[in-house]
Parts: C-alpha cells; sequence; structure tokens
C-alpha cells in the first residue's frame, strides 16, 4: 500500500474536499439491522491492519454504539465508511476512504486512490474474514464507481449566470456576517498557503473589517505591492483568462470560492459575499469567454 501523506494528497487533481475534526471523534461500530449495515473502520498505512487502539470510550446514543477517542490518536490513519441500505437497490451503498492528518479529515477520490481502495478492501477482507458483516462491505466496494466530474465549463458558466442573477438582488449591501464563508468552502488547495501576495490590477485582496462588517479592498503602503495575507482575507485573481477566480485564506491552504475552470461554483450562502466585491467595483462574476 502507498502512503498517503499531504504532500500526496492532491495529485493529478487542483482541490480536495477536507472537514476539520473537533479534539474528540464518534466513530460508528459496525451493525447489521433490518435496514442494513453501516459501520467505520480505522486502517493503519503503515501495518496495513485494522488499528488495535483501544484508547476509546464505547457509548450508546438512540441504539447506535460508538467509540469515542481523541482526535489526534488517528492521526495518519485511514477511515473506512461503509454504508449499506437494504431498502433500496445496491446503487445507494457506500464505500469512502478519508485520511486523518493533524485533525483534518482529507476526503479520497475513488478515481484518484483506486489503489487505496483496492487495498483497504484486501485488509478489511483478510481482518474479518468469517464475518457477516464482510458480505456487507464487499457489496458497498463493489458499487465504487469513478468519481471523476469532468469539467463542463458552458453548464458552469449557465450556474454562475443563475447565480449572478441572484447577486444582483443583493447588491448595495452595507452589511453582512463572515462567520459562514468558511463552512460554505469546500474545495481547498492545500499546497497553496501563500503568506504573502503581490498586490496588482488584476490580483486584489480583500479584507474583513469587523467595526464596518464590510470587505476593503488592500491598498499598498509606501508604494509596496507586496502584502502580508491574514486568515479570511479573499484573494481575487482578475487575470485569469476568460473569468477570474476567488478564494479565502484559511490556515489549511487556498479555499476556493469560485473556479469556473474546476467546477467551483458560489452557492446561496456566499450571495452576500459576492454582491460586496461587486459593490466594491470588482467584477469577479463576469461569464463571458
Amino acid at each position: 500500500m502507498r502512503i498517503i501523506s499531504k504532500d500526496n494528497l492532491c495529485i493529478n487533481r487542483p482541490y480536495i474536499n477536507l472537514k476539520r475534526l473537533p479534539l474528540k471523534t464518534s466513530l460508528r461500530v459496525g451493525e447489521i439491522t433490518e435496514a442494513g449495515f453501516k459501520g467505520t473502520y480505522i486502517i493503519n498505512q503503515q501495518t496495513q491492519d485494522l488499528s488495535t487502539n483501544e484508547d476509546y470510550i464505547l457509548q450508546f446514543n438512540q441504539g447506535i454504539e460508538k467509540i469515542t477517542l481523541d482526535t489526534e490518536l488517528l492521526n495518519e490513519l485511514l477511515l473506512v465508511e461503509v454504508n449499506y441500505s437494504s431498502k433500496t437497490s445496491n446503487k445507494s451503498s457506500k464505500f469512502k476512504i478519508y485520511l486523518v492528518l493533524d485533525n483534518i479529515k482529507y476526503s479520497l477520490p475513488f478515481s484518484s486512490f483506486g489503489d487505496v481502495y483496492d487495498n483497504c478492501m484486501d485488509i478489511l477482507a483478510r481482518e474479518l474474514n468469517g464475518k457477516e458483516e464482510l458480505t456487507y462491505i464487499k457489496e458497498s466496494f463493489n458499487n465504487l464507481e469513478n468519481d471523476e466530474i469532468l469539467v463542463d465549463i458552458k453548464l458552469n458558466l449557465e450556474r454562475l449566470q443563475e447565480f449572478e442573477d441572484k447577486v444582483n438582488y443583493k447588491r448595495n449591501v452595507y452589511y453582512f456576517v463572515i462567520n459562514n464563508i468558511t463552512s460554505a468552502t469546500s474545495k481547498y488547495d492545500i499546497n497553496t498557503s501563500p503568506k504573502e501576495l503581490l498586490i496588482s490590477d488584476t490580483l486584489k485582496v480583500l479584507r474583513y473589517n469587523r467595526d464596518t462588517r464590510l470587505y476593503i479592498i488592500l491598498e499598498p503602503i509606501d508604494k509596496i505591492t507586496k502584502t502580508t495575507l491574514n486568515e479570511t482575507d479573499i484573494i481575487c485573481n482578475l487575470g485569469e483568462i476568460n473569468f477570474p477566480t476567488v478564494s479565502i485564506c484559511t490556515s489549511y491552504g487556498l479555499g476556493k470560492l469560485l473556479d469556473v475552470k474546476n467546477n467551483v461554483i458560489p452557492n446561496t450562502n456566499t450571495l452576500s459575499l459576492f454582491a460586496n466585491i461587486l459593490d466594491l467595483g470588482l467584477d469577479v462574476l463576469k461569464s463571458d469567454i
């Protein structure tokens, strides 16, 4: 099994989905019921077997058995989530693998990590040999399909136009709350974590002012065009060919809010943000090609 680390998470793909975990994580213990089977397995990449760490608390909540442990104990381990429903066709069954690094759970797409999926299935087949739950796990695994989403620029521009129409109703907003911006971001370029950027006519940095509850465009100090980035800064790259991109600065890389070429389209949670950006005079919703 190849060892997955932060260095090879984004090979051949620009972004990855991630989720920050709390200090303690609860994982569902596999149980077969009339509804089907759900369970999460912890796999050690180094030893290539199921994790044997017993430093956890066993809890029951509404009849569901879960183990709760310190999230840091999951560092560099793989989580295999299996969900098989008996009520519908096997098309609803899921077999999903995640990597935990520094309290962040990264979603491993099957299209890029097929070999890891195969190896994890081999480990589960070996470790759970003779157990009834293995049948459901195999069914879910056999249901895996290529999850690579092809870029449809025409469709993306149509969706962007629909979003732009919604934004126009929110123009001239006087303030908005930024609390939901990070949570509304799903795709991250974890290999790009710039500390400084060169401001230019085509690369603008916006910073949130908590007093006015507005974003402002940063201006160079003493004619120096380089600026130090803060978390939640918005980077608007207006120099992209055909259409701009918009990113938010986070501690774990640039979160994409707009990138038509990579299937990142804004959503309703960011309407006020984009309305504010347009009111600042930045045409980030340009949709002509």
